[in-house]
């Protein structure tokens, strides 16, 4: 009976309440940003990459983030020689770095922001990607995608379908629109 009346003092609260507080942190715009909102459920610490993890589980050197979660990869299962990988899916917020020889996908409305190094491939789709990247590396953003890129050397910013892109290249004093694709010189 008491788990009734606990129930039924739920469902009052709950239908008394219109859902917003005055301590909420976040407003529409953060939401809008791709900021987690009031109603989410995000995690409020990013969980470690790793063979042990249950939010960001690897496997040999490709890691990828559960739905929904906040995954710090760090590159530690990365080996020298071999490519690694980092996939952040479905909402997830993704950041961390990976030094050489690295991918990311990033896609269906999550939010990225990692350091690559050299001969990096990343991809965003649907998704915010900011990202700074080495020599040799290839960026495709696609499907509505906003990307910010920073390229510490030459590379490739491939931009299509409905995607922002901006580009940093060295020597810029600030990032320049290339919602049409663009690349860092030698």
């Amino acid at each position: 009976m008491r788990a009734w009346r606990r129930a039924g003092l739920a469902l009052v609260v709950l239908g008394a309440c219109n859902g917003r507080f005055a301590f909420d942190e976040h407003d529409d715009a953060s939401a809008e940003a791709g900021a987690p909102g009031p109603d989410s459920h995000a995690p409020e610490e990013p969980a470690l990459c790793s063979l042990q993890s249950v939010a960001c589980p690897c496997s040999g050197t490709f890691c990828s983030c559960a739905r929904q979660q906040w995954c710090r990869f760090t590159g530690s299962v990365c080996t020298p020689g071999s490519q690694c990988a980092f996939l952040c899916h479905n909402g997830s917020r993704c950041d961390g770095q990976c030094q050489g020889d690295c991918k990311l996908e990033c896609e269906h409305e999550s939010t990225c922001l990692m350091v690559m190094g050299e001969n990096a491939v990343a991809e965003a789709e649907s998704s915010m990607l900011t990202l700074t990247v080495g020599d040799n590396s290839r960026v495709h953003c696609e499907n509505n995608a906003t990307c910010h890129v920073t390229c510490t050397g030459p590379c490739t910013l491939e931009c299509q379908s409905g995607a922002r892109c901006d580009l940093q290249c060295p020597g810029d004093s600030r990032p320049r629109s290339a919602d049409f694709g663009s690349r860092c010189p030698r």
